[in-house]
């Protein structure tokens, strides 16, 4: 089975799914679909379509730059070796290996078309940059030191940045960097696991103004001392982004107006203290979570599972319980903040959704905030009647994360 992964102007490349490896093709028009093998998009792709949903009202009167929108992607990919041994007890074991799962991943790349591409437990770079370099894309990986992919003879995975050369360059050659978690990870005994990738840009249809993006993987699972460590790891991130933001602006008099994005896997959710960090921070960003949707019926109503039981946690969040998390114990998923106005019959979004040996485990974990920057349009997440009752990975997604794309626009008003 061969698909196909190009972008304008580009030489296409295909990956042959039953071997796995990538092969170069003969130039074609854009986009375009081999005529002998099934598309990675459109009807005849299994892949599951990703739906978008205004973020402004109708009749918005904000005037549009003649540049238009910058398109950014957040994805936790779920890396190889993880997702075998990932305890997926619903998941046919064929669909998550690496060659079944990379068309796939290639496909919500192509789909997305983002001008910027945050990915997670990445450890197939290669496969994803030999792709993504002939679609015009450029890239940076930061491997984490101990990965636990590793104790299944997989790579380490870490966090990889990629953005579009025709619209995006770095700011100077060592304007991106990766950095790893100092004293934070230490507490829980895995010191220089994880850690952050930082990139200033310059928007090239916008004038050259620079853009800070920053990605990250927080630690994972429960409790209150791997909470301290997701806090002390943003505290370390904002620090980082502080400082960057600082010498990408040494002498420029906008310094106040150069954006930025923070995205990844924070393994918490949006009343959590970490998401709190980020809220109360001097630069004052904003969550995507935060945002609410032009129109509340372009939220999926849910009929595949009977509905949670509501709980009075959280700030300002809806909170859903489930059976059990990852680790056997009490889990939520977390709603739109301000969706008071949405039908009771609304499946509230989540950003993974699994069934492991402890339970089910649904919840918002993955996160983009940004200040700078007006959100314009984003893709709705997935709901469980999409996905199926296996939950995820499934046959039609790669991930037992949902990918989050945003539209954003530069905030034209002077500071």
């Amino acid at each position: 089975m061969l698909f196909t992964f190009h972008h304008r102007g580009a030489r296409p490349w295909s990956l042959c799914r039953s071997r796995g490896r990538l092969e170069q093709l003969h130039p074609r028009t854009a986009w375009s679909r081999d005529p002998t093998a099934m598309s990675v998009t459109g009807m005849a792709s299994n892949k599951l379509p990703r739906t978008w949903i205004d973020l402004q009202p109708s009749g918005s009167n904000r005037v549009q730059p003649s540049h238009g929108s910058l398109r950014v992607l957040q994805w936790n990919i779920l890396a190889d070796g993880l997702a075998q041994a990932g305890d997926f007890i619903r998941v046919d074991p064929a669909v998550l290996e690496w060659p079944y799962r990379l068309p796939l991943i290639l496909a919500e790349l192509q789909e997305a078309d983002a001008d910027v591409i945050c990915l997670q437990e990445v450890n197939r770079y290669e496969d994803l940059a030999s792709v993504l370099r002939t679609a015009g894309y450029e890239g940076f990986f930061f491997p984490k030191l101990m990965s636990p992919a590793a104790k299944y003879h997989c790579p380490s995975d870490g966090t990889a940045l990629f953005w579009r050369t025709a619209r995006l360059r770095l700011q100077h050659p060592q304007a991106v960097q990766g950095t790893y978690f100092e004293q934070a990870d230490k507490i829980a005994g895995c010191a220089g696991a994880g850690g952050f990738v930082i990139a200033v840009l310059q928007d090239l249809a916008a004038g050259g103004r620079s853009l800070l993006v920053a990605s990250t993987h927080l630690k994972a699972k429960e409790g209150a001392a791997l909470e301290l460590v997701r806090v002390k790891q943003m505290e370390q991130l904002l620090k980082a982004v502080g400082a960057a933001r600082a010498a990408a602006g040494a002498g420029v008099s906008q310094l106040a107006v150069i954006p930025v994005i923070i995205t990844g896997d924070l393994n918490d959710v949006p009343s959590s203290p970490v998401c709190q960090v980020l809220k109360n921070h001097e630069l004052k960003l904003s969550s995507i979570w935060d945002v609410i949707s032009a129109c509340a019926t372009n939220h999926i109503p849910d009929t595949t599972s009977p509905g949670p039981k509501e709980s009075s946690q959280g700030k300002g969040h809806p909170v859903f319980t489930t059976a059990a998390s990852d680790q056997a114990s009490p889990d939520h998923t977390e709603g739109m903040q301000g969706m008071g106005a949405a039908p009771a019959v609304c499946d509230l979004e989540f950003s993974t959704w699994k069934y492991r040996g402890g339970g089910e485990s649904r919840r918002t974990i993955d996160h983009m905030w940004w200040v700078g920057l007006q959100p314009v349009r984003r893709w709705k997440t997935l709901s469980r009647a999409e996905i199926g009752p296996s939950a995820l990975p499934c046959a039609g997604y790669a991930s037992d994360h949902v990918a989050l794309c945003v539209d954003v626009l530069w905030d034209e008003q002077p500071v």
